[in-house]
């Protein structure tokens, strides 16, 4: 019933590429995509819209604006802070940028950022340690409640 009200979509499948780590989730996802599309005459036509260089560059557009206004409130709050780890992407930068934080020039807003940061490392730390996978997402840092900026 569903092939005959839209036949378009009749031979169609669809993956669902999901993970503990969004960064993950989403590389996964892209370097699926590419090795079907490698298969031409076994998959005709594959797509990945998230993938997709548009979307990619413009998906923000399309958010809904409640969303993208809390998020952009987020990375306001966390532009400080986002600016001193870019200038120094290592452990040193990190280490500076939670200082910042956490020092005087951080304030309460600053503390309370850098809580759920420091949690989220310590659960990567504890998991690494007792033998578990384990990375940090910083797309998760800065997305929810739970969350660091938030």
């Amino acid at each position: 019933m569903l092939d005959a009200a839209f036949p378009q979509f009749s031979d169609t499948i669809v993956v669902v590429i999901d993970g503990a780590i969004p960064e993950y989730a989403d590389q996964a996802a892209l370097r699926l995509a590419a090795r079907l599309r490698q298969q031409p005459e076994v998959f005709g036509m594959v797509q990945d819209l998230a993938g997709e260089p548009f979307f990619r560059r413009h998906g923000l557009l399309y958010m809904d604006t409640a969303e993208l206004e809390t998020l952009s409130d987020r990375l306001a709050r966390a532009q400080p802070f986002l600016t001193t780890l870019h200038a120094d992407m290592s452990l040193k930068g990190l280490a500076k940028m939670l200082s910042s934080a956490l020092g005087p020039e951080g304030g309460a807003a600053g503390r309370t950022a850098a809580v759920p940061i420091l949690r989220q490392m310590a659960a990567v730390v504890e998991a690494v340690a007792e033998g578990r996978f384990a990375r940090l997402s910083w797309e998760r840092m800065l997305q929810g409640p739970r969350g660091g900026f938030s």
